[in-house]
């Protein structure tokens, strides 16, 4: 443990990293569909003057956000392989310091 109370745990940091896939799979599943969501919001808007103007103001809109669902959903599988790598990394330096410990080399 450090001198401020803080550790790194490689095995709770690997287990925090995996905990963001199952995250990661629903934010893609909500993004599912975002096709037939848009399809939708254009069939509600109607046809006349008033819903184009709508579907003008509401369909840039609404494309942004289906698209971020996406970004999103990619962003956080990647903060838990980088945290996976992180645990993996911190693992291996640990044993380096056994072994150098072992043989009498000072850190």
């Amino acid at each position: 443990m450090s001198s401020n109370g803080m550790a790194a745990d490689p095995d709770m940091i690997a287990y925090v990293g995996t905990q963001f896939r199952p995250i990661a799979q629903h934010l893609y599943r909500l993004g599912q569909g975002g096709e037939e969501r848009l399809a939708l919001l254009i069939a509600a808007c109607g046809d006349d003057d008033m819903g184009r103007e709508i579907r003008e103001q509401l369909l840039p809109t609404a494309k942004i956000i289906e698209e971020a669902g996406g970004s999103i959903g990619a962003a956080v599988e990647n903060t838990g392989n980088v945290m996976s790598a992180l645990a993996l990394q911190l693992k291996a330096m640990e044993r380096n310091n056994a072994a150098n410990v072992g043989h009498g080399f000072k850190r």
